[in-house]
């Protein structure tokens, strides 16, 4: 059960949010300031470089801002790392797991409920959080099948369940649709939606297409490097903010259910 929190405004907020690599002095993210309200879908997303990832690493205080500041939950995540490993379910864009270890999809989903929550479970309780959290990505008949036998969308949805299987207040991944069909694209943003709507957990994720998730987001972030744009997708995905972000103009066709998607080409980073 998923520890009960004082209400907040915001998940997120920052501040003048600036972040310069100092191997490169490369700046980033420059002068960046947003709120992203709890319990809603958010999207982050911009062309190649735009500092999407980076953005992300600083919500979860993986980096420390060199300008500003950004807030998790009311809280400095750089300076509070317990409350990042309280609250957050993280998805990284790569994961490094020995593919020579035996190990099926429900330990590894299992040793990450173990691992995180602040109570000691028993074994068939683990299992249990395992199995549902794989179920929820469409993975449960997989559940005793070797993690190196599966392809690369199949481990990344294994990755989402255990995130998932912690139960947590804030969903956090990046770039978690890129070796995935666009089937199961759909399966996990419905299955994100669902959470957001009835368990009032807050998803962010970094996309470079957000085609797939525009049925089901609250929220998208637009960025290069600055903030261009911040809202509902409607008022988000047209021509002027598409341009200042890519730099060309990106053509939008409106959907029979009246969506906005941008077509452009489908890479990432």
């Amino acid at each position: 059960m998923r520890e009960i929190l004082p209400k907040t405004e915001t998940v997120v907020e920052a501040e003048h949010l600036s972040f310069v690599y100092r191997e490169t002095e490369i700046e980033a993210i420059e002068d960046m300031s947003f709120r992203l309200a709890p319990a809603q879908f958010s999207a982050i997303m911009g062309p190649n470089g735009s500092g999407k990832s980076t953005l992300l690493r600083l919500m979860i205080g993986l980096l420390q801002p060199t300008q500003g500041s950004i807030r998790l939950m009311g809280e400095d995540p750089a300076r509070s790392p317990d409350v990042v490993q309280r609250l957050v379910g993280y998805v990284p864009q790569y994961e490094s797991i020995n593919m020579r270890l035996p190990v099926r999809n429900r330990d590894i989903v299992g040793l990450g409920v173990a691992s995180r929550t602040n109570r000691r479970l028993g074994a068939s309780e683990v299992q249990d959080r395992a199995q549902a959290a794989l179920e929820a990505v469409g993975m449960a008949s997989m559940s005793d099948r070797r993690y190196s036998s599966l392809s690369g969308g199949q481990r990344q949805r294994v990755l989402i369940a255990r995130a998932l299987a912690v139960d947590p207040h804030v969903l956090v991944l990046d770039e978690p649709f890129a070796a995935m069909d666009l089937a199961n694209q759909r399966r996990i943003a419905e299955s994100m939606q669902r959470l957001v709507r009835e368990k009032g957990i807050s998803v962010i994720t970094v996309v470079h297409n957000v085609n797939t998730l525009v049925h089901f987001i609250d929220r998208v972030i637009l960025i290069n490097r600055i903030l261009i744009a911040e809202g509902h997708p409607d008022e988000v995905l047209r021509r002027e903010p598409l341009q200042q972000a890519y730099g060309a103009t990106v053509p939008i066709i409106v959907c029979e259910e009246g969506f906005p998607h941008p077509i452009m080409e489908d890479s990432h980073g």
